[in-house]
């Protein structure tokens, strides 16, 4: 996966098409978001005993520092079905009781800044 070869370089690598949600820290810091199916499958969505859900994300990032605060997973019933669930996570650095946040672009929510001359 090329996002791999982000890791430590940006803070957050945002991937999909795997049909799969999913979120990872990688070695040096990156944070992985892998969204789920957002109806892409097409009539393969069907083959199985059940539909395949439709799953999207909803990404909240703070105004003035950028930084990830947190996510909604939104995943529907599939095709025919009447189910929905919404939960929100947060990251570890802003979960209640969470040590602060480090600082510089291998946080997994830092912002990276341009370095130039």
């Amino acid at each position: 996966m090329a996002a791999r070869e982000t890791d430590g370089t940006v803070p957050l690598v945002l991937c999909g098409h795997l049909h799969q949600e999913g979120t990872e820290i990688l070695k040096f810091g990156t944070r992985l978001r892998r969204e789920g199916s957002t109806g892409g499958g097409g009539l393969r969505a069907l083959e199985g005993g059940r539909p395949a859900p439709i799953e999207a994300s909803l990404l909240y990032f703070d105004r003035d520092s950028r930084r990830l605060q947190a996510w909604d997973e939104i995943r529907l019933g599939g095709l025919g079905l009447t189910t929905a669930e919404v939960s929100r996570h947060l990251p570890k650095e802003n979960q209640p009781g969470a040590a602060p946040p480090a600082t510089g672009p291998a946080s997994p929510s830092a912002p990276s800044s341009p370095t130039g001359p």
